[in-house]
């Protein structure tokens, strides 16, 4: 096991999500979500960990009340 003592404590300590995660959140297909990930001007707020995409839950959250206003 590694020592994560030496990595300072994180308060976003929620595990981040995976396109499948936030599809499933959205009610969109993981295509849509890899879609408006993998733009130049990237629609969805992501983190990019080598091929790997991931979420935080605050970003898609905000992601939503901003498109939600948009739409009203």
């Amino acid at each position: 096991m590694a020592d994560t003592s030496r990595f300072p404590a994180h308060s976003d300590s929620e595990p981040l999500l995976t396109i499948s995660d936030v599809a499933a959140w959205l009610c969109v297909r993981k295509g849509w979500v890899y879609d408006h990930t993998t733009r130049k001007q990237s629609l969805l707020p992501c983190i990019r960990l080598g091929e790997m995409t991931r979420f935080r839950r605050a970003d898609i959250e905000r992601f939503i009340e901003e498109h939600g206003r948009g739409a009203a």
